[in-house]
């Protein structure tokens, strides 16, 4: 599950711009991409489950756009 909130998008979204820009300014023959996963940890989850969680979540993020 992806945990959506105002930090995460933007942190998110800066990576993402931070990218693009990068290949403009190097001028690849191809186009960069990040798929980036957020989990929260909910009822004390083991760090192993919490990162599992945020693993399915940027398979999940990469599907939307692949």
């Amino acid at each position: 599950m992806d945990i959506y909130n105002d930090e995460t998008i933007d942190l998110k979204e800066r990576i993402k711009e931070k990218l693009k820009e990068l290949s403009k300014k190097k001028s690849v023959p191809f186009e960069l991409t990040v798929s980036v996963g957020s989990a929260c940890s909910d009822n004390g989850d083991s760090l192993k489950d919490l990162i599992l969680k945020a693993d399915k979540a940027m398979y999940m993020e990469k599907k939307k756009y692949h």
